[in-house]
């Protein structure tokens, strides 16, 4: 066995793990897997596992953490919105800034109770529409997704988390497509947005591990944006608006794909970090 006790498996992975994260977060990580997988509240302390399985266990997980593996993906769940989403490498890990952009939908809901048709374009985990159907129950929500992998993924969570949320397999690109949806209240998306030249500033983990058609496009980085606005002037409802996370080094651009198609009502929000990371749209 390569780490003979808890201790000694916690000394080496802290001296790798702070090779690329800071201290803090070495022991953060440290401290969450030797919790939730051997129920070791302080490793450092402790001399001996409670079997060797669990050694050889530590030495599998341990390597994965040193290859930069997303500790979301070893304990395949992440909290989002309050509620526990599974994850794997089908689907992006869940980030705080799209926590704000559903907390920004359901801000213009507060105190309505009316059956409203919602889209989730791009559903990954679920995570976006399965939140706002368990904070609104009364709405209608539809999402869609390209990849059947991640679509399993988001059909697990629903069930899971007892939310009535029709997922469909659907390139949403095809335009020809389109026609099988109906007219929508919200369309909702963090759609893929960033081009393969910009890849070199992204981290390694997220290159490695979680899947890049759900961050990537080939050359327009507004692909979406052009296909989402060209959408919502066809099936949108009247009174009907558009949420959309963005990159907050191209909001401008961003913004004139909306305006220049016809929208009168483009605003943009900031995140908690003062980031341009959202828009609302309105016809």
């Amino acid at each position: 066995m390569r780490y003979q006790s808890p201790s000694s498996a916690y000394q080496y992975l802290n001296y790798e793990l702070s090779g690329f994260y800071d201290e803090r977060e070495a022991k953060t990580i440290l401290g969450y897997f030797f919790i939730d997988f051997f129920s070791i509240s302080q490793p450092e302390l402790t001399d001996e596992w409670a079997s060797s399985s669990d050694a050889l266990k530590c030495e599998s997980l341990g390597d994965r953490l040193i290859n930069k593996e997303p500790y979301q993906y070893l304990t395949e769940k992440t909290n989002f919105f309050g509620y526990d989403f599974k994850v794997n490498q089908s689907v992006l890990i869940p980030r705080a800034e799209t926590e704000e952009l559903v907390y920004l939908v359901l801000s213009d809901l507060v105190g309505s109770r009316k059956q409203l048709d919602v889209l989730d374009i791009g559903a990954g985990s679920g995570c976006i529409s399965i939140s706002l159907k368990l904070k609104k129950p009364q709405l209608r929500v539809f999402a869609v997704e390209s990849s059947l992998d991640a679509l399993n993924v988001s059909r697990i969570n629903a069930k899971r988390l007892d939310a009535s949320v029709q997922f469909f397999r659907f390139d949403f690109t095809d335009e020809e497509m389109w026609s099988s949806l109906c007219k929508m209240d919200i369309i909702v998306s963090n759609p893929p947005y960033i081009t393969v030249s910009e890849k070199e500033r992204m981290s390694a983990s997220t290159l490695q591990y979680e899947p890049q058609e759900a961050l990537f496009v080939e050359e327009d980085s507004m692909l979406f944006y052009k296909k989402i606005a060209a959408f919502g002037l066809e099936y949108l409802k009247d009174e009907g608006t558009i949420y959309v996370e963005i990159n907050e080094f191209r909001a401008d651009e961003t913004m004139a794909v909306f305006k220049e198609i016809g929208y009168e009502f483009v605003e943009l929000h900031y995140d908690m970090q003062k980031r341009a990371r959202m828009l609302r749209v309105r016809r």
